[in-house]
């Protein structure tokens, strides 16, 4: 019984590890979206324009995107000091916070 429970216990464990992605996997998946908000932010200059509102949505649609596959690679939110902060639900919450801010800003 002691060898099952640890046979089955190593494969779980085997499994878990198998689906956890490194943090350069991680990190490399955000590496474009980090990109286009810092370019997004450098041209923000207060009132949207029809142009800014469509990079907002493009904007969303990457994030939509990437979080499928993240959340795919149980990815967490961040990593601080190399510690894993959040997962999935943080990063539905930012998209919600994104969907919100698009539809009072870009009406």
């Amino acid at each position: 019984m002691r060898t099952f429970l640890f046979a089955l216990f190593a494969m779980t464990t085997g499994i878990n590890t198998a689906n956890a992605a490194s943090q350069q996997q991680c990190e490399a998946l955000l590496k474009p979206i980090e990109a286009k908000m810092d370019r997004m932010q450098s041209m923000d200059t207060g009132k949207p324009t029809p142009q800014a509102c469509a990079r907002g949505a493009e904007m969303i649609k990457m994030y939509v995107s990437y979080k499928a596959e993240a959340d795919k690679l149980n990815c967490p939110f961040a990593f601080v000091s190399g510690q894993k902060v959040g997962g999935a639900p943080e990063r539905a919450e930012l998209i919600a916070d994104m969907k919100k801010a698009y539809s009072e800003q870009c009406r």
